[in-house]
């Protein structure tokens, strides 16, 4: 053998080893995947999370096991911060949380992961609803009564905090922010002791502890979506009953215009590119482009696996819209670009 033909049979066989370890990296089998919820155990975003867990590994090359593990604080911050920092490089500890984008641009304390940094496997844009008590909100017009709301909360910061304060400006809405709520659960009976008046959330949250029949609790409007040019879509009528209005909806009724100006403007942006990812399935930072290649397909035959649906409907309600796996990297990573407007908007909610 020639020495030309011995380097051509060398960089073969290190390319065949290079592609075998790549491959036993990708492959899950014996390996326990840990999944980090930033949501509080009994809410709706723990049980969706643990939901999509117990489907997830069967799309992994080895099958492995899943496992959740709640980890709440600093409005997700805590969850995001330890798979930032101590998360594995191979695949087994991923974070299912909402980033603060808002709280991030800001530079907020406790903040110390760099959403950019890490990979997105996955997300899913989801139906947000303002609940209050009945007696607080007989009717929207008391949502600008001279008697402030008190509105329990996760933190100002938080991605679901910062959207439903947003909401409430936009209204003009007189109104109190009483955070440090760990999730939905504690605001809910925060709510049914009238300790507080109202809180945000996801449907999910709101169907579990309330639904729609509740006697004391109900929704007053809902955060609709918005396409590419601002424009709203249409609601979500397999979710959504036709009886409860958008927020813009409401704010025609209330003002008799349809919303604009900055509030309105940071509102559009805040739910078209933080909130249109509701959900997010995120790595820590220097995993392999491969093994992210395989976590993401996974993601995507989950969320689109009959079963996994069927159990989110018979559990919860009409599962999420999930995002293409461009349309979620798209949204990770383009957070930072926006209008001076809307930055001093956010600026200003982060610090209520």
């Amino acid at each position: 053998m020639s020495i030309k033909q011995k380097a051509q049979f060398l960089a073969v066989a290190l390319a065949l080893a290079g592609a075998a370890t790549v491959a036993q990296a990708q492959d899950f089998a014996g390996k326990i995947i840990t999944i980090i919820n930033s949501n509080p155990p009994g809410s709706g975003g723990d049980l969706h999370g643990r939901i999509f867990a117990k489907y997830f590994g069967r799309h992994l090359p080895g099958t492995p096991e899943v496992i959740v593990i709640n980890k709440t604080g600093g409005s997700g911050a805590a969850a995001m911060n330890f798979v930032y920092e101590t998360g594995t490089k191979d695949g087994t500890t991923l974070c299912y949380c909402g980033f603060d984008a808002a709280a991030v641009i800001a530079e907020a304390p406790g903040i110390r992961y760099v959403p950019e940094n890490m990979d997105i496997i996955g997300s899913a844009v989801t139906n947000l609803v303002f609940a209050a008590r009945k007696d607080r909100v007989p009717d929207p017009a008391s949502l600008t009564d001279d008697s402030a709301l008190l509105i329990g909360g996760r933190g100002a910061g938080s991605a679901m905090g910062t959207m439903g304060n947003l909401g409430l400006r936009v209204l003009d809405a007189n109104y109190r922010y009483i955070p440090g709520y760990g999730g939905f659960s504690k605001i809910s009976a925060s709510m049914l002791a009238d300790e507080v008046h109202a809180g945000h959330a996801g449907l999910s949250g709101f169907l579990r502890f309330f639904g729609w029949d509740h006697e004391d609790i109900g929704a007053v409007y809902y955060h609709p979506v918005f396409d590419a040019q601002g424009a709203e879509l249409p609601r979500d009528s397999a979710s959504l009953p036709e009886t409860l209005p958008s927020i813009s909806e409401l704010h025609q009724s209330l003002h008799g215009v349809a919303p604009s100006g900055q509030w309105w403007d940071a509102y559009v942006w805040y739910r078209s590119k933080i909130m249109s990812a509701t959900i997010a399935l995120t790595t820590p930072p220097g995993l392999e482009p491969g093994l992210v290649d395989v976590l993401q397909d996974a993601f995507q035959k989950t969320t689109s696996d009959p079963e996994y649906l069927a159990e989110y409907r018979e559990t919860i309600s009409e599962p999420p819209t999930f995002n293409s796996t461009e349309m979620s990297e798209s949204l990770f990573s383009g957070f930072r670009d926006m209008p001076a407007g809307v930055a001093e908007a956010l600026q200003e909610i982060v610090s209520e």
